[in-house]
């Protein structure tokens, strides 16, 4: 009911549902380099595997901040502060 409720829940779903996205993204990226080295019989493995390696560093990456923002954002929301979360796509 409260409208301060209302905004850090708005801002909780944008920022879940942009993490999401970009973990589906990076998921499917990852699926991508598998096709390639799987159709160029393994040759591709000089391109797909230091690619792999940055994409696991950009999960790594999704996951911290995923669960270092949830966590500011809950530490905020209990103290009355306002919080933006960071990377976020506004959609709501």
């Amino acid at each position: 009911d409260s409208p301060f409720a209302r905004a850090h829940a708005r801002e909780a779903i944008n920022f879940n549902l942009s993490m999401f996205i970009y973990a589906c993204v990076a998921t499917a990226i990852g699926i991508a380099l598998v096709g390639v080295t799987v159709l160029t019989l393994g040759i591709g493995i000089l391109f797909t595997a230091p690619a792999g390696l940055v994409l696991l560093l950009a999960i790594a990456a999704i996951a911290v901040a995923w669960l270092v923002c949830s966590i500011v954002a809950t530490i905020k929301a209990w103290n009355g502060e306002e919080y933006r979360y960071p990377f976020t796509i506004r959609l709501l």
